[in-house]
């Protein structure tokens, strides 16, 4: 992309006294930059990623203005459910033309997130393992055909001598004007030079000249545009088949001196294109003491401070709810709270949720607390591979879930690069399921041969077939509950064990869910002390 001049938008060009400030040879590096990002990230995907976009950085653009607003980058919403999911992975992709260095999100909140610096543009947090945010300096990529003059026979205005078109925001200024000779029978035009210019006009030149050249669109920079957009739908797409979310927050928006502009002037292309797949929430600048992000479709308004909020997903897109307390996904984190005494109530009843470790274990760890029967965690997954080795019919199902979760997909594709059969595939793949889920995590020498082989830690994550076999081994009946608020529904395996108890899913996190004023009926008891003798 050596001929990539500028394919960004400029200001409007009806924007009274205004100049489009945000020009800068720099951009085109770091534009490149967030290609090949986007490119890595969309091929690194795993389960339940939340992608959040944001365009526009204010409070980079203007630290001292935005001084208490710290947190428009990671809303409360989003640290709330950082708080209940402390592994989720979440990759925050900066867009935005400020130059501060570091960014204010990494100086202003270095204590709360522990950042470390992975290069140029990312950062990762070291209290959440899973969660980075990379800041790329430039404008989001965006080409309208309007921008652009055009003359009678809709034919490109274009510097003699090139292909590059004349943004309209230079046509429409007459100071601009003064500056260029149009020729319309060649739809061209050419640069004055300096000496046949009024003093006044050769003064304007010389300052505003070069930032007009560097600005002209070229070919090149419309086949860029269209390479972004088309990394981030396959992103995006990719994100959803994975069952994760994505979300953009806009504070590339004028405050109220510009009416009549778009609040997506910046980003046309990218919300238009993608409103049905991802979240986008804009900001409203009326002064420095606004905090709301608006959505466009309903009107919502969401105060990104506000402690009581969270989020969830759905469809591959962000919802942003009121918290309540039939919620778990609420922490304050200026109390310590006493997560026994945190509630959900499903089906009139009422569950007291504890909290299990978020290690790798959790499921196997949420079951086995609550009925003992095994001497260890690596005891129960132990039997609980070795009944699924078994029967084949679940062999064949959870090969087709490891195909469709895509946790070794990298693997897969690797292999099948390298010229391995569909069988050799197959059976290896089976093979490290099984050595996965029967050692857990801990083990230095299993943990080196996922870091060998560059998977991601969900290799260690049960699902419901292995939930399944847990509960038809104890003979119980375990009853999931997902979901949340008015969406929220119990889901039970193993429907005729003896007792039940019940575990809270939470994205890819289970924790107990202890029925209230229930003492397990006595049949679980007694089953527990039989297997423990």
């Amino acid at each position: 992309m050596a001929d990539l001049s500028f394919p960004f938008r400029l200001y409007p060009y009806n924007l009274p006294n205004f100049e489009s400030p945000f020009v800068d040879s720099n951009y085109k590096n770091q534009v490149l930059r967030l290609i090949r990002y986007l490119r890595n990230l969309s091929d690194s995907l795993t389960e339940s990623t939340l992608n959040i976009f944001i365009v526009g950085s204010l409070l980079d653009d203007d630290p001292e203005y935005f001084s208490k607003h710290y947190y428009q980058h990671i809303p409360q919403f989003v640290i709330n459910y950082l708080e209940i999911n402390p592994d989720a992975l979440i990759n925050i992709i900066v867009i935005s033309p400020a130059l501060t260095s570091p960014p204010q999100t990494i100086s202003k909140l270095e204590k709360e997130f522990l950042w470390d610096q992975l290069d140029e543009n990312v950062f990762g947090s070291r209290k959440y393992r899973n969660l980075k945010y990379a800041f790329f300096k430039c404008p989001i990529p965006e080409y309208v055909a309007t921008d652009f003059k055009y003359l009678p026979g809709q034919k490109a205005l274009k510097l003699e001598g090139t292909n590059k078109m004349l943004p309209i925001y230079y046509y429409k200024k007459l100071v601009y004007r003064r500056l260029m000779e149009i020729n319309p029978e060649t739809n061209t035009f050419r640069l004055k030079s300096l000496d046949s210019l009024s003093s006044r006009d050769r003064d304007f030149a010389i300052a505003t000249l070069p930032k007009l050249r560097s600005t002209l669109l070229s070919p090149k920079d419309i086949d860029f545009v269209g390479e972004f957009y088309g990394l981030i739908n396959r992103l995006v797409n990719k994100t959803i088949d994975l069952r994760g979310a994505n979300l953009c927050l806009n504070y590339a928006v004028f405050n109220d001196y510009a009416p009549g502009i778009d609040k997506y002037y910046f980003l046309k292309t990218f919300y238009l294109k993608f409103k049905d797949r991802i979240s986008f929430l804009f900001y409203q600048f009326h002064n420095a003491s606004t905090k709301n992000l608006i959505n466009l479709e309903n009107g919502q308004l969401y105060d990104y401070a506000n402690k009581n909020l969270t989020l969830s997903f759905s469809k591959g897109r962000v919802v942003i709810n009121e918290k309540s307390k039939k919620s778990r996904y609420y922490v304050d984190k200026e109390k310590k709270i006493n997560y026994e005494d945190d509630k959900i109530y499903v089906d009139g009843k009422e569950f007291f949720i504890k909290p299990v470790n978020p290690d790798g274990n959790c499921m196997f760890e949420a079951v086995l607390s609550q009925t003992g029967g095994f001497p260890s965690l690596l005891e129960l997954r132990r039997k609980v591979v070795d009944s699924i080795a078994n029967k084949q019919n679940l062999i064949e199902e959870i090969y087709r879930n490891i195909y469709n979760e895509g946790f070794y997909k990298d693997l897969m594709d690797k292999w099948t690069r390298e010229g391995k059969s569909e069988e050799y595939i197959r059976s290896n793949i089976l093979d490290l399921y099984f050595y996965f889920m029967k050692n857990g995590p801990g083990n230095p020498e299993v943990e080196e041969k996922r870091i060998q082989y560059n998977l991601p830690v969900q290799v260690y994550y049960g699902g419901h077939i292995e939930l399944q076999e847990m509960a038809k081994l104890m003979n119980i009946r375990i009853g999931v509950i997902e979901g949340e608020e008015e969406n929220t529904i119990i889901t039970y395996y193993n429907t005729i064990g003896i007792g039940t108890i019940y575990l809270r899913s939470i994205g890819q996190h289970i924790d107990i869910a202890e029925l209230k004023n229930d003492s397990k009926d006595d049949g679980l008891k007694k089953k527990n002390k039989r297997i423990k003798e």
